[in-house]
C-alpha cells in the first residue's frame, strides 16, 4: 500500500536500528511507521597511501564489539577540502560507537567523521525529510502495541510536495508553583486542548478563583 502522510515526530530503536516515523494522514487518523531497510555509518580518514590497507585491515579485524557489514571507497568535501574517506557501514547504530574507539587510535588514521550523528538524524539528512512535511511510504500494516490508528512497516519512504492540512491534538498545561517551609511544591496545574477540554488539578481549595490563564 502506499499513503501520504504529514511526519510530526521521529526517533529509532537504538538495539534493533529501527527508524520509527509519527505521522498524521489527511484525515488526522495517527500513522506510525516503522523503517528498517536504512543502515548506520560513520566515515574515517587513512593517510596518505593507505586507503586499501585500512580498507582490508577493517573488514579483517576482530573488533570487541560491533559488527562491520561492508567498506566502501568516497570522496567528500569539508570546509571546502576534498578528501578520500572510507565509510564503514555497520550492523547497528550502537555498533559506530564502539568501531570508532577502537580505530581512532590505530596509526593508519587520522581522522574520523559523522559518528556524533544520531541514527535519525542521519536518515532524516540522507532522505531529505524535513519535519512537518509531507512523505510518500510504500509498506504493509502490521500489528504494534504502539497506541496509533495505524502501523506501517516501510519498503521505501520519500519526501513528496504537498500542502495538504490535516488536525492535530494540541493540549496547553500551565504548572503553577509555591514555596512552602523552604520547599517547592506544585499547587496547580491547568489545562486546556483545542477541542474544548478545560481541566484545573490542584491542592488549593478556593475553586470559586479558578482560571485557565
Amino acid at each position: 500500500m502506499k499513503l501520504k502522510l504529514l511526519v510530526f515526530d521521529v526517533d529509532h530503536e537504538v538495539k534493533e536500528g529501527v527508524v520509527r516515523l509519527f505521522c498524521k494522514d489527511e484525515k488526522g487518523n495517527t500513522i506510525l511507521v516503522l523503517d528498517r531497510t536504512f543502515e548506520p555509518y560513520f566515515y574515517v580518514e587513512p593517510k596518505e597511501g593507505k586507503l586499501e590497507e585500512y580498507k582490508k585491515k577493517l573488514l579483517s579485524f576482530n573488533f570487541k564489539e560491533g559488527k562491520i557489514k561492508r567498506v566502501e571507497e568516497v570522496e567528500k568535501e569539508y570546509f571546502g577540502k576534498k578528501k578520500k574517506l572510507l565509510k564503514i557501514v555497520v550492523e547497528k547504530p550502537r555498533d559506530i560507537y564502539y568501531i570508532r574507539e577502537e580505530v581512532k587510535e590505530w596509526p593508519e588514521n587520522l581522522e574520523e567523521y559523522e559518528y556524533t550523528i544520531s541514527f535519525y538524524q542521519r536518515y532524516l539528512i540522507d532522505k531529505q525529510i524535513k519535519p512537518m512535511a509531507w512523505i510518500e511510504v510504500e509498506g504493509e500494516e502490521i500489528k504494534s502495541e504502539v497506541q496509533v490508528e495505524k502501523t506501517i512497516e516501510a519498503s521505501e519512504v520519500k519526501p513528496i510536495e504537498g500542502e495538504s492540512e490535516t488536525s492535530f491534538k494540541v493540549l496547553a498545561f500551565d504548572i503553577e508553583v509555591a514555596e512552602e517551609k523552604n520547599e517547592e511544591r506544585v499547587i496547580m496545574i491547568s489545562l486546556v486542548d483545542n477541542k474544548g477540554f478545560k481541566k484545573v488539578l490542584t491542592t488549593w481549595k478556593r475553586e470559586e478563583a479558578l482560571n485557565y490563564i
